[in-house]
């Protein structure tokens, strides 16, 4: 029996279109009017005030809400999962906010979520090809952030962003439930009115998570030692290891 976390591997039609997604996502004259297309109001644009981007499943939503709360007014552009609009970001000198994770945390996480037909092995390129093709753009406009410091210790990140871009963000009390409830609660409703909502629940908010997804996960934690994704899953890990000391809260 097949599974219950990894769904077919794609037809040789899905996999191309995967892989012409990796290079298109890269090039922002190309990526960033279709994206602009699909999701207006997530791109940025002469009033943006910071981008946050990262590979799926590496703390986006929370950082983006949790941000939200210390300044509601706060301009963002957001959830492209491409390197193309941090390059456009940086070459527009506005501020960026880049999140990541272990890569094997990050890949189990997102094949758990069960949202998409991606094998192990994709995952892993998708990971890697992101955070590639930002290792010539690092500089004072990029802050990059771990998961771990974005989803436990937001506050540490709150006050590197501001520290860095005074983007005049509030103070993050991450020690407050109330707090963190609220944060959760926005993403909650965020995912309802688009229709992204599991139950009541945002896929992000890990308290909406039953126990079918958490099989799930366990299946992936397994899944991806698996010797078909080796090659993939090391590149990975040299993506994310070429940050080394740059990432805030590793």
């Amino acid at each position: 029996m097949p599974s219950p976390i990894l769904l077919p591997r794609p037809p040789a039609l899905g996999g191309i279109r995967q892989s012409l997604r990796r290079v298109v996502a890269a090039r922002p004259a190309v990526y960033l009017p279709i994206r602009a297309c699909r999701r207006p109001g997530t791109v940025l644009d002469a009033r943006t005030d910071l981008v946050i981007e990262g590979a799926p499943r590496c703390g986006n939503t929370w950082a983006e809400f949790a941000l939200r709360r210390c300044r509601p007014d706060l301009r963002l552009a957001h959830h492209s999962h491409a390197a193309a609009h941090v390059k456009r970001a940086l070459s527009r000198d506005i501020p960026v906010l880049v999140v990541i994770r272990d890569p094997d945390a990050a890949v189990a996480s997102r094949l758990a979520m069960g949202t998409g037909a991606v094998t192990v092995r994709g995952a892993f390129l998708d990971y890697a090809a992101f955070y590639e093709a930002l290792a010539s753009w690092r500089g004072p406009g990029l802050l990059v952030a771990d998961f771990a410091a974005v989803t436990r210790a937001m506050s540490q990140v709150v006050a590197a962003l501001e520290a860095r871009f005074a983007l005049g963000l509030a103070p993050f009390d991450d020690a407050c439930p109330a707090t963190r409830a609220a944060v959760l609660a926005a993403m909650d409703a965020h995912a309802r009115a688009a229709g992204l909502a599991r139950g009541a629940a945002s896929r992000s908010n890990p308290l909406g998570h039953d126990a079918a997804h958490g099989a799930r996960l366990r299946a992936a934690r397994a899944a991806i030692a698996a010797p078909g994704a080796a090659r993939a899953r090391a590149r990975a890990q040299a993506a994310r290891a070429a940050f080394g000391a740059d990432i805030v809260g590793a």
